[in-house]
């Protein structure tokens, strides 16, 4: 990808924490694409599709191509130890003794407000930074006019001077 996914609409930011503070509280910690559709009820503003918004902010996300479902990488790194029925943490030797049928209902804890606002101030600041550094790479463009109406009388009095 030759842009960057930052610069991709007016309204990256706002699909970007949308999707963060969905995947950041959400009971499981991953979603599967289809799911993701029905709950969310709507496409993204700047990306053809959640799973394309996903792929281009890998900061972020994880996109199991083998699961075809997405989660938050700080929330992939916890254990899975969270009941998602009673929403209590359980111990290894809890999980361990599950049956698997009971270990499907055991995810990954969601994130605190904490860890949330941070993440969600990590995407502002990146967001901030990319639009800060798309304006600086775009100085020459105010000496651009200048040096062509520069170049346009160097060029006009030449030529009269030719002609004259």
């Amino acid at each position: 990808m030759n842009e960057n996914p930052y610069l991709g609409g007016t309204d990256r930011l706002s699909d970007v924490l949308a999707a963060i503070q969905f995947l950041g509280t959400y009971r499981f910690y991953k979603v599967g694409f289809g799911y993701w559709k029905d709950r969310i009820k709507s496409k993204p503003k700047s990306a053809e599709s959640w799973e394309q918004l996903f792929r281009e902010h890998p900061e972020f996300f994880r996109v199991s191509d083998k699961e075809e479902n997405v989660c938050l990488i700080l929330r992939r790194a916890r254990s899975k130890s969270f009941n998602v029925d009673t929403e209590e943490t359980i111990s290894r030797d809890e999980r361990k003794a599950l049956t698997d049928e009971a270990r499907e209902r055991i995810s990954r804890a969601p994130l605190s407000t904490t860890d949330l606002a941070v993440l969600l101030n990590a995407a502002i600041e990146l967001h901030g930074r990319y639009i800060a550094h798309q304006a600086e790479r775009r100085w020459f463009v105010s000496l651009f006019a200048p040096l062509m109406g520069l170049l346009g009388v160097i060029l006009g009095a030449v030529i009269g001077a030719m002609l004259g």
